[in-house]
C-alpha cells in the first residue's frame, strides 16, 4: 500500500471497526489461517473473475441489445 492510501485505508478502517475489533482483525491475519488467506486470495479471485466472465459478456450483451 502506498503512503498516499493509507491514511484513507486507515481513516475507513476507524470509521467501520472499534478498537477491539481491528485487534482481531489483526490477530486473525496474524494466525496462520489468515496467513493462509492472504496467500491463496489472489488465486481465488483470479478463479472468481474467470468463473464470472461469461455471466459478465451475457449481462453486457443483454444490455446492449436493450
Amino acid at each position: 500500500m502506498t503512503e498516499k492510501i493509507r491514511p484513507l485505508y486507515v481513516d475507513l478502517y476507524d470509521e467501520a471497526f472499534s478498537d477491539q475489533e481491528i485487534e482481531g482483525i489483526l490477530a486473525f491475519y496474524d494466525s496462520a489461517a489468515g496467513l493462509a488467506m492472504i496467500a491463496k486470495q489472489p488465486l481465488i479471485a483470479s478463479k472468481m473473475m474467470t468463473a464470472m466472465i461469461p455471466e459478465m459478456q451475457r449481462l453486457a450483451k443483454e444490455a446492449a441489445s436493450k
